[in-house]
């Protein structure tokens, strides 16, 4: 077996297993949404692992239920501008969110503007929604890909250096090595 055929079949295998482990957290999410229909973190978990197999019209179809079955419910309105974004469906997911202004709603409005090729905006929200919920981390996340994407890679250090403060901060020491990883790619040692 040549090199380029042993590495595919490596990677096949590996993709396989993520999948089956992708498949096994998908349906702890669903439990924890049986469990507690509130949690709203485990509905976005869970559309995002349905994203991740191809599965994201399914949660479209779940949260368009729900959304007209409860239109009032900020919660459902905020998971199916989610899914609708998960399945690249950016325009219909801002006409989901409106002009809401809770910080969820903001922080999926930034994503969809950041998709949609508008980093300014992206950006204009994202702050704005740390501002509405300083302990939702979610946005410093999205401004820091989105600052080095625009090669504002100084601005997007300091935004990892802020989150991993934070997170340390918190004694999410676990939490914080993925992002200790994010800014040492974009500050090598010399």
């Amino acid at each position: 077996m040549d090199e380029a055929e042993r590495l595919y079949r490596s990677g096949y295998v590996l993709e396989t297993r993520a999948r089956d482990l992708l498949r096994a957290a998908m349906h702890e999410y669903e439990r924890a949404v049986e469990v507690d229909p509130t949690l709203e973190k485990a509905h976005h978990q869970l559309i995002f692992a349905r994203a991740a197999l191809m599965e994201a019209q399914d949660s479209i179809e779940l949260y368009v239920r729900r959304h007209e079955q409860e239109p009032a419910n900020a919660m459902w309105r905020r998971c199916l501008a989610h899914a609708l974004l998960r399945a690249g469906a950016f325009e219909q997911a801002l006409g989901v969110l409106g002009d809401a202004g809770d910080a969820g709603s903001v922080d999926l409005r930034a994503e969809a503007f950041a998709a949609l090729g508008r980093p300014q905006e992206a950006l204009a929200e994202w702050s704005r929604a740390l501002e509405l919920d300083p302990d939702n981390l979610g946005p410093r996340y999205g401004r820091a890909f989105l600052l080095e994407r625009l090669d504002r890679v100084d601005d997007a250090v300091v935004e990892w250096e802020t989150l991993i403060a934070t997170l340390h901060e918190r004694g999410w020491d676990e939490d914080a090595e993925w992002p200790e990883r994010e800014l040492a790619r974009l500050r090598p040692p010399s």
